[in-house]
C-alpha cells in the first residue's frame, strides 16, 4: 500500500477533471466508483480507480479523497494491490507508481 498527501489550488471538481482525464486516457486506468459526500462545512469527493499491471499479475486500486478547505483541494491518494499470493516479491513497485501518476498530474496545481 502507497499513501501521498498534497494540497492544490483547484477545486475538487477541477482536480477530479485532471485526474480522470490523465489517469482514464492517458494512463489506461478506470474509474470504477465516484462518491460525493457534503459534510457541515465543506465536501468530500472520493473517487476509486483501478488498473492491470502486468508486470505483477494483479489489479491494483487507487482511492482519491478530495476535501476542499480554505480555498484549497486536500487531496490524499491511496493505491493498493490485490496480490496476495506472493508477499516476498510484492507488487514490483506498482501501487508507488499507480500513487505518483495522479501526483504528476496534479504537481503544477501545488500549494
Amino acid at each position: 500500500m502507497n499513501t501521498l498527501n498534497m494540497k492544490v489550488r483547484l477545486s475538487a471538481e477541477k482536480a477530479e477533471s485532471v485526474l480522470v482525464k490523465g489517469l482514464c486516457e492517458s494512463f489506461g486506468a478506470r474509474l470504477t466508483d465516484r462518491r460525493s459526500v457534503v459534510l457541515d462545512e465543506s465536501s468530500c469527493l472520493i473517487l476509486v480507480f483501478s488498473k492491470f499491471y502486468k508486470r505483477c499479475a494483479s489489479l491494483l486500486g487507487l482511492t482519491v479523497v478530495l476535501t476542499e478547505v480554505d480555498g484549497f483541494c486536500k487531496i490524499t491518494l491511496s493505491s493498493s494491490s490485490g496480490k496476495k499470493e506472493a508477499p516476498l516479491i510484492g507488487d514490483l513497485g506498482a501501487t508507488e507508481e499507480f500513487c505518483n501518476e495522479a501526483r504528476k498530474l496534479l504537481k503544477s496545481y501545488m500549494a
